[in-house]
């Protein structure tokens, strides 16, 4: 399945690369052969029929605490408006189901801040981290 969409994801995962510093960029085909294996990782694409407007990539791992997480590992999209909320609720679902504590992204570009903490998200070591517990 990856092989099928990996052509209308990897631009929108370019352009979330293009926005950190040069030095922490990574090639989006970095991330292709571990959702190939399909162990823990998820690409999740938004579509509006045929146009990709929103992609992420999702890890499930665990805390040096062993508190197990849900990570976002790339965010990207346009017409976020469309999107956000349903996105949000479906990752919260799926760090519910899978016993995380908390939602914690990485690479997010300066646009999200706003979007994410309309969702309660707050600044952490990370970007962006929501505590499952806290609601």
């Amino acid at each position: 399945m990856i092989n099928l969409v990996w052509d209308k994801a990897h631009p929108m995962l370019q352009k979330c690369e293009d926005a950190m510093p040069v030095s922490e960029q990574v090639n989006p085909d970095v991330y292709k052969p571990a959702l190939l294996k399909g162990y823990d990782q998820q690409l999740v694409l938004v579509v509006d029929g045929d146009e990709c407007i929103g992609v992420a990539i999702l890890l499930l791992t665990y805390e040096d605490n062993g508190d197990r997480i849900l990570q976002i590992n790339s965010l990207a999209g346009i017409r976020l408006h469309e999107w956000s909320l349903p996105f949000h609720e479906t990752t919260r679902r799926i760090a519910e189901i899978e016993n995380c504590t908390k939602i914690v992204t990485l690479a997010i570009r300066s646009g999200w801040h706003k979007v994410l903490g309309n969702f309660g998200y707050k600044e952490g070591l990370t970007p962006y981290t929501l505590d499952l517990g806290e609601q």
